[in-house]
């Protein structure tokens, strides 16, 4: 029987034909198990799914969101496989993973495709057009009407507009409202300061860990920190 799935935050999972799982009972779901080739993970607004795939890559759906799996091979004695899917509604954040590392993972988002190279990245898809931002990692690649469109560089965007081609890459920084756009998955910003902050002890500096402080505006020698891959 072909499962299809609708899932909310508290765990809820909801199977056409099956009976529905207790509340916590599934906190995360594993791609090729749960969710396999042809299903589609649904949020509410206001709710996010988390997904594990075998390969060690994690999936997170964003908020208000249809995402569909749509192609899922994965081989443990190679680290080889296959892994595609398509952004309906909403946004979906991809990192890590050996498959990204050796072929490309696959998104599709509305007229454009993404592929995704040894990189995190996060891809909102709305009627007006697709944004696709590479967190970071080695590269992604974003394809509409023919043309293709690259970014190498941390922390970069690319926009699609329905049914155009995608536009040159730009840094991130400086658009407050990517946090809208992409549904509260983009990580929540902070600094790591190389500097020291007035206070701290001289055991403290000597140490030479780097420290996370609430940015505030007086800090100096700050650096935006990056979610691992």
């Amino acid at each position: 029987m072909a499962w299809r799935l609708c899932v909310a935050l508290s765990g809820l999972l909801v199977l056409s034909g099956a009976p529905a799982h207790a509340q916590g009972q599934k906190q995360v779901l594993m791609v090729g198990q749960d969710v396999r080739p042809g299903d589609h993970v649904k949020t509410a607004a206001g709710e996010q799914q988390a997904l594990l795939s075998p390969d060690g890559a994690s999936l997170t759906v964003g908020p208000a969101s249809d995402v569909a799996l749509d192609t899922f091979q994965y081989d443990p004695a190679t680290k080889r496989g296959t892994l595609a899917l398509t952004v309906l509604a909403g946004s979906l954040r991809v990192g890590g993973g050996t498959i990204s590392k050796s072929d490309d993972v696959t998104v599709a988002a509305g007229s454009s495709q993404v592929k995704i190279h040894g990189a995190t990245a996060v891809i909102g898809v709305r009627p007006e057009g697709a944004e696709i931002r590479m967190l970071v990692g080695e590269r992604v690649a974003v394809t509409a009407e023919g043309a293709t469109q690259t970014m190498a560089q941390p922390d970069s965007v690319i926009t699609v507009p329905a049914h155009k081609p995608p536009s040159a890459p730009t840094l991130a920084r400086g658009q407050p409202d990517a946090r809208d756009r992409l549904g509260e998955i983009l990580p929540r910003p902070s600094t790591t300061c190389r500097a020291r902050p007035a206070g701290s002890s001289r055991a403290a500096r000597r140490s030479g860990l780097k420290r996370r402080w609430a940015a505030d505006g007086g800090l100096r020698g700050c650096i935006a920190a990056r979610p691992a891959l």
